[in-house]
């Protein structure tokens, strides 16, 4: 009985120790996007002082350059913006669960049992997080390598101690 308590203690701590590990890795995402974000503010202020520049040089386009000149710093700009509003869809609060406590589940149930159970409620809490982090990792992976997709399998960012809790988890069920 004692080793069985002892099985899933671990399978418990492994549990955590994934899960803590998956939050770290959102927060670690947001931070990217927030020094991305302020790297973009930059280049919006220099931007904006040499557009300012320019355009009293070139009040109005007369010729193919300046008008070309013109069209390019548009475009430009429109990137800018397009990248600004990317930047704060990753940023967006997004909602991850927590590991589950319920004080009568404790009182009413063995040790053995709560172990078990959860380890198996951080499990499904850690997969939903995991999905949420993904979409916020292919955002910011599309953002900087300017991919316009990532297919299903493709993630930019694995890690290998959560397959190893999976496949623990998985052979003690």
């Amino acid at each position: 009985m004692n080793y069985d308590i002892e099985k899933y203690k671990e399978l418990y701590n492994l549990a955590k120790e994934a899960f803590n590990e998956e939050l770290n890795r959102a927060f670690r995402i947001d931070e990217k996007a927030s020094k991305y974000l302020t790297v973009l503010t930059f280049f919006i202020g220099i931007y904006g002082f040499f557009i300012k520049e320019i355009l009293q040089i070139i009040s109005f386009p007369n010729n193919f350059i300046e008008w070309s000149l013109f069209l390019v710093l548009a475009i430009i700009l429109l990137l800018l913006i397009v990248t600004c509003f990317k930047t704060f869809s990753i940023l967006k609060v997004h909602e991850y669960r927590k590991i589950p406590i319920d004080l009568n589940f404790f009182d009413k149930n063995e040790l053995i049992d709560i172990y078990f159970t959860m380890a198996s409620g951080i499990k499904e809490n850690m997969i939903q997080n995991r999905k949420t982090t993904d979409k916020k990792s292919k955002k910011l992976y599309q953002l900087l390598t300017t991919k316009p997709y990532l297919k299903e399998t493709e993630t930019p960012e694995k890690s290998s101690s959560n397959l190893l809790v999976f496949a623990f988890y998985q052979d003690t069920l």
